[in-house]
């Protein structure tokens, strides 16, 4: 008797497990076992597992996309008409953005290993947490010149311009003047 019980416990495992995955493949849904992902998965590996949501998230941008712009345009129709001005609803840019999981090791080793062979802005455009490549690229070209600001005012304190000088009367901070240049601790 209990054989019985094992063999229809068993097929029973299995008619669930076979309904899962077809129900996680007609929605389009990844099914995340831990033999699939790892402890690391690659970034290769996690567009495999979510390649079909992906690929449905790509559909639902469309269409949503298309609604919204539909939208848009008659809101702006009205207002045109209200407020008698004229707006051109095409100068709105709609976008969407995919809440993909992504290595971001990986996607750095890659950038790092382009230096040299992509410009600084395509480069910083690859890393998905970058929106905006031109602003990010002036901030690191702020921060790299305050940088060497103060860099030059610990080698050489002397050199400070007289617009840094906090007294005005060209000296700089008069605290007894005894310090050796260089020693600031």
């Amino acid at each position: 008797m209990p054989i019985t019980w094992d063999l229809q416990d068993t097929h029973e495992e299995n008619t669930i497990n076979r309904m899962i995955e077809s129900l996680l493949d007609q929605s389009g849904t990844p099914h995340l076992r831990p033999d699939q992902v790892g402890s690391a998965p690659s970034g290769i590996a996690l567009k495999i597992i979510f390649y079909h949501a992906d690929i449905k998230a790509g559909l639902k941008m469309r269409q949503y996309g298309k609604g919204l712009r539909n939208r848009i345009r008659i809101l702006t129709g009205m207002l045109n008409a209200k407020y008698k001005k004229q707006w051109d609803y095409q100068n709105i840019d709609i976008r969407f953005s995919k809440n993909m999981p992504v290595n971001l090791v990986e996607m750095v080793d890659i950038v790092t290993k382009l230096v040299g062979q992509v410009s600084h802005e395509e480069r910083l455009a690859l890393l998905p947490f970058i929106d905006d490549t031109k602003a990010s690229r002036d901030k690191v070209l702020a921060e790299q010149e305050d940088e060497s600001k103060r860099r030059m005012a610990l080698l050489d304190p002397m050199a400070v311009d007289e617009g840094d000088d906090p007294g005005g009367d060209g000296v700089g901070n008069d605290d007894g003047g005894n310090d050796p240049p260089g020693d600031a601790a």
